[in-house]
């Protein structure tokens, strides 16, 4: 639909990936948060359980690391739908809405 009112096929394809990359860095930042709160939780325990006091350590290397990782995933599956959506005709677009 976005060709039909002028875009070209590589504006498609940039805001495809755009897209993915912003659903990369909240998918990340979301699980990087939720991982971290986990792995305290299990920490505590495992120092509850066990009776040595075991020091959580978080390096910050890894944690953008891992953010990096999401924003590649994101962007590798999204590429096969962005040149999918870049090359379908235009008529077919109008068609099927």
């Amino acid at each position: 639909m976005l060709r039909s009112i002028g875009m070209v096929r590589k504006q498609v394809v940039l805001m495809v990936l755009a897209e993915a990359g912003v659903i990369g860095v909240m998918g990340g930042t979301i699980g990087l948060f939720f991982g971290i709160i986990l792995g305290r939780i299990f920490l505590l325990s495992m120092t509850a359980m066990s009776g040595y006091k075991i020091q959580f350590v978080l390096p910050v290397s890894q944690a953008l690391l891992g953010l990096l990782l999401a924003i590649i995933v994101a962007h590798l599956a999204a590429l096969l739908p962005a040149r999918r959506a870049s090359r379908t005709r235009i008529l077919d677009a109008i068609h099927q809405e």
